[in-house]
């Protein structure tokens, strides 16, 4: 195996990594602190990492712009963004049994996000968490998802939260948890055979929209909503 590990302080840092022909990986580990950050990655092959499980890349400051690509089978996109305002995260992957796991605001208030995660294949999983022990206000989060039998999990804990998903396939499992106290949006169109859609929805202030366009065929689609006090049911 190779390994590449890195420890940003620059502003500015592109990283390309291609997995050689008899089948090598790569991977990529990031801490970063400072603001201002251009950070962009692409990797091509299987079994490629951003991240891991033992040690998910960690990235805080003020205006950062992410841009992750991986192409192929197997790989792997897992971290943390903490005490950041005004981030802007472009994700795409194209492949199969891919993983992107990524929390913002573990540890730390997250504002004004933009994050647009593009998801082509089969049998990948898909986990966004937005907010979960800090407050996050202003998340503006794009979730396009193509192929059969993948999984989305998200949760979205913030205020005036916009949250549009794209879902092509069949077999495809969608969870998304949206929760927050003011103007917060779903809107998904839906498309394929046998999808699983459950939207859970709470609002504790103002009214909560959900916008749904589906031409599914044998589908499975519920909706709750409430005012206050959520609890996944």
């Amino acid at each position: 195996m190779v390994k590449k590990v890195l420890f940003l302080t620059t502003f500015i840092m592109t990283i390309f990594t291609a997995v050689a022909a008899h089948g090598q990986s790569n991977d990529v580990y990031i801490e970063q602190v400072g603001d201002a950050l251009n950070l962009v990655v692409n990797q091509t092959g299987d079994s490629n990492n951003v991240g891991g499980i033992d040690s998910d890349f960690t990235l805080e400051g003020d205006n950062i712009d992410i841009s992750i690509d991986q192409t192929g089978d197997g790989n792997s996109i897992d971290g943390q963004i903490v005490k950041a305002d005004g981030v802007i995260a472009s994700i795409e992957t194209v492949g199969n049994a891919n993983q992107f796991d990524v929390n913002m605001g573990a540890t730390g208030d997250v504002t004004d996000s933009t994050v647009d995660v593009t998801i082509t294949g089969d049998t990948n999983v898909v986990d966004l968490t937005t907010g979960p022990d800090n407050s996050a206000i202003g998340a503006d989060i794009d979730i396009a998802i193509a192929g059969s039998e993948n999984q989305m999990t998200s949760i979205i804990d913030s205020d005036t939260a916009v949250l549009n998903a794209d879902v092509d396939g069949d077999l495809n499992i969608i969870n998304t948890t949206q929760e927050g106290w003011s103007d917060n949006s779903i809107t998904m169109a839906l498309s394929g055979s046998d999808n699983q859609i459950d939207i859970l929805q709470a609002n504790d202030m103002q009214s909560s929209v959900i916008n749904l366009e589906t031409t599914m065929s044998g589908g499975t689609i519920e909706i709750n909503q409430t005012s206050a006090g959520a609890v996944q049911p």
